[in-house]
């Protein structure tokens, strides 16, 4: 059954390897996609919002801070995550709750 998922997987990224990796051609290159309509508005708003230039490249020392910070802030949110799987029970992967469940199973038999 595994086989299946696996083969699924790989049409699906078959399939859409040509039109995603021409819509990120356009975007690299800033030429016009479809996705224009929609997404600009949005964008334009949130250059607004934040108070920056679309059209000011970033400097060495503000993107290494920037992936500094995006790192430090996804490594804290995964782990608020991870543990409010453990505080919900809802963990079953975690080798604690795992071994309780099992000498829980194994005492009432």
């Amino acid at each position: 059954m595994h086989w299946l998922h696996y083969i699924a997987l790989l049409a699906v990224v078959l399939a859409t390897v040509r039109p995603v990796g021409l819509y990120l051609a356009r975007v690299f290159e800033r030429g016009p996609t479809f996705l224009d309509r929609f997404l600009c508005p949005v964008e334009s708003r949130l250059y607004q919002i934040v108070g920056l230039d679309r059209d000011q490249e970033m400097s060495a020392r503000v993107y290494i801070c920037a992936f500094v910070a995006f790192g430090v802030v996804s490594t804290a949110g995964l782990f608020v995550l991870l543990m409010a799987q453990h505080w919900s029970g809802r963990c079953a992967s975690c080798l604690r709750c795992r071994s309780a469940r099992w000498r829980r199973r194994s005492s009432t038999d």
